[in-house]
């Protein structure tokens, strides 16, 4: 069974005084092998998320080089890629669930027979954290925050007082897999390729219609989408002005 009671899976202490976010605030959890729930992956050295989709263009003959509306196109899978160092006792696939090196036989993406979950936690410093924003006097960042976990469970019941913006990563699939060692280095890395199924909140909020910002009702989002302009842009071609 990978080890997760050593020091290298324990959350430090990190500067309190700050607004901007850094490492030490930004925490990854996954499954280990032989464990139930998520547990904090302590030998991840770098993390990167990335979303993308097409925005396709519509315009109308005779209307020259002017854009009449942008559509959304579908969202492709979110693609995580993270670069671990590999350990004795836990490489990478263990650290997402597989019985892999000591632990068991995996040691090829083509035995990877089951999807696992992934959790972030940006975790907010005290200086943020009082700020009222985060207690929801805005009506915006306090919405989405919710307390720092201690034990990577889903449901946050043994929870620290700082509090979190938490993303879940649903059923993931490891992409591609890769080792580097070299003669010059004294690290030997791990990198993989992850696509996830879905994003959602830590909260479970999202559902059809809730609000997501930029509705034209509550005076956001581009004034092209806004009754009022919609109205004095007719005004003015009455007016030919």
């Amino acid at each position: 069974m990978a080890r997760s009671d050593n020091y290298i899976y324990k959350a430090g202490h990190a500067p309190e005084g700050i607004r901007t976010v850094i490492p030490s605030k930004h925490r990854i959890f996954a499954p280990k092998a032989g464990q139930e729930g998520l547990t904090l992956v302590g030998n991840c050295s770098q993390l990167t998320i990335s979303e993308s989709r097409t925005v396709d263009p519509v315009r109308g003959i005779g209307k020259g080089m002017q854009i009449a509306e942008l559509v959304p196109g579908v969202v492709e899978p979110t693609q995580i890629s993270v670069n671990l160092f590999a350990l004795y006792l836990e490489d990478l696939m263990q650290s997402f669930g597989y019985n892999a090196d000591v632990d068991g036989f995996v040691r090829s993406l083509k035995h990877h027979q089951w999807p696992f979950d992934i959790k972030t936690e940006k975790v907010l410093s005290r200086i943020a954290q009082t700020d009222p924003a985060v207690a929801g006097n805005t009506g915006a960042l306090g919405t989405g925050t919710q307390e720092a976990t201690t034990d990577g469970f889903f449901n946050n019941l043994a929870g620290y007082s700082e509090r979190a913006v938490i993303t879940i990563y649903e059923a993931c699939w490891i992409e591609s897999y890769s080792q580097e060692t070299q003669d010059t280095a004294s690290i030997v890395t791990q990198n993989v390729e992850i696509k996830a199924s879905d994003v959602i909140d830590g909260r479970y909020t999202a559902r059809l219609g809730a609000a997501t910002g930029n509705e034209p009702s509550t005076n956001g989002g581009s004034l092209r989408n806004n009754v009022g302009n919609q109205l004095l842009g007719l005004l003015g071609q009455v007016l030919g002005v």
